[in-house]
């Protein structure tokens, strides 16, 4: 019986004139975008949503740190040693502790070194034909270094002053060497997380390439993409373009 059906519905679309074929053909490909809007990437943009606060988050929290630390180390140089030395120490705890969780959020994420092999994997038995994948350059997705500011008025300071400049810098360099034999040398905190983007291209039938989506959001990694495009090329195949983002704390593409 649904073989009759079938073939019923048939002769009617082969009935139909060309503009209505056309009209049918675009009201599948609307419903077929409607259901991976609702089923796929409504939560897939939450959830990317709320990552990208969390990170905002550990960033701001190591700024803040990373700027008190800087205050303390004024503090050893003009005010009272011990007490300064303290201080920063259980600074740098706290900025190591936020360290490590920023990490945290990197090792999340599908290492950059392995990305392509879990999307090939991945492929496998959806039905799809891969037509290219390429690495784009990496970029720097969240950065925690110290950097160097100059103090104001350095640059404006007058011949007059150069006697006062440099007595005060010779108490600089004394405080210094002083720090240094009490263990005070500060070490550099800050790390630098890298995404590295890849560009995969598809082709395939609109019901494979929601299914590859789900694969790939069942997955036991937590893969980021953007630039979901699809091209339809002869019904019912159809092209599928979009960037995949892996995670690493090196810039580098190892392996790949």
């Amino acid at each position: 019986m649904s073989g009759s059906r079938l073939a019923q519905w048939q002769s009617r679309f082969n009935a139909l004139s060309e503009r209505e074929r056309l009209l049918v053909f675009a009201a599948v490909l609307a419903v077929c975008w409607g259901l991976v809007e609702l089923l796929f990437l409504g939560g897939l943009r939450t959830r990317q949503a709320m990552e990208a606060q969390n990170v905002a988050t550990l960033r701001e929290q190591v700024d803040q740190l990373t700027t008190r630390q800087a205050e303390l180390d004024q503090q050893i140089t003009a005010g009272p040693l011990q007490a300064a030395q303290a201080q920063e120490a259980d600074l740098l705890k706290r900025i190591g502790a936020a360290d490590l969780a920023l990490r945290g959020e990197g090792v999340r994420y599908l290492d950059a070194n392995r990305a392509r092999q879990v999307l090939h994997e991945l492929l496998k038995g959806s039905g799809l034909t891969l037509v290219s994948m390429r690495n784009l350059p990496a970029e720097i997705a969240l950065s925690t270094r110290d950097s160097v500011v100059a103090q104001p008025g350095d640059a404006d300071a007058g011949e007059p002053q150069a006697d006062e400049s440099a007595a005060d810098a010779a108490d600089t360099a004394t405080a210094a060497e002083h720090a240094k034999r009490n263990g005070a040398d500060t070490p550099s905190v800050g790390l630098d997380l890298f995404r590295h983007p890849i560009a995969v291209e598809l082709e395939g039938s609109y019901a494979d390439m929601v299914r590859y989506l789900a694969r790939i959001e069942g997955s036991e990694w937590s893969l980021m993409w953007h630039e979901l495009k699809i091209d339809t090329l002869e019904y019912p195949r159809a092209r599928l373009r979009f960037v995949v983002y892996s995670f690493s704390l090196e810039e580098a593409w190892i392996g790949v």
